[in-house]
């Protein structure tokens, strides 16, 4: 059986994602639109959540064995006045300075593997609203380490106690007004 935390994840809707590389398992879910050349191994459920389009470019394959699922309907339980107002001030960045909102991200774990505490480091590189946030390998939230919360661009660091997560595979994910990236860790006993 699977589970989720999806009613949780209706109000943490970015206004766009792109996603390449390895998709790991779990929920994207975004305003707009979410661009992606994945590749979603067997055995893995991903669902990608768009508002108005999903684009799957050269690149993408879902292969034999996996689960995938491509929704299109509105994010979230509701908008509020904030979320208008961030996804109009993100659309006015990017037209207007003519950047690629996708590649400024970055986060960094260690020590991967870890058995007590792990270190967080992430860049943000424009002022906005973000979240980071730790799942299971099945895309179940297991912690919330931010959620929504408005920070200056710069670089950040938190502690995460591992020593409360059973041994296993977990994946970080920060996502803000310029996208998302993830990261995934161990934990080891």
């Amino acid at each position: 059986m699977y589970t989720t935390d999806y009613f949780t994840l209706l109000n943490t809707c970015l206004p766009s994602l792109n996603i390449t590389g390895a998709v790991l398992p779990g929920i994207y879910m975004a305003e707009d639109f979410i661009i992606s050349d994945g590749v979603i191994a067997p055995s893995r459920k991903v669902i990608y959540h768009a508002g108005d389009q999903i684009q799957l470019t050269p690149g993408f394959h879902a292969q034999r064995g996996s689960d995938f699922w491509a929704l299109i309907e509105a994010c979230g339980i509701g908008p509020s006045p904030n979320d208008y107002q961030n996804q109009s001030n993100f659309l006015d960045r990017t037209q207007d300075k003519k950047i690629n909102p996708f590649t400024s991200l970055n986060l960094q774990c260690s020590p991967n593997p870890v058995t007590y505490q792990l270190r967080v480091a992430f860049d943000l590189p424009s002022d906005g609203v973000y979240s980071l946030y730790v799942r299971d390998i099945q895309g179940k939230l297991i912690e919330s380490l931010a959620s929504q919360e408005n920070r200056a661009a710069g670089h950040y660091q938190v502690e995460l106690n591992a020593i409360n997560y059973n041994a296993g595979i977990y994946v970080l994910s920060l996502q803000s007004s310029m996208g998302a990236i993830s990261k995934q860790f161990i934990v080891t006993r």
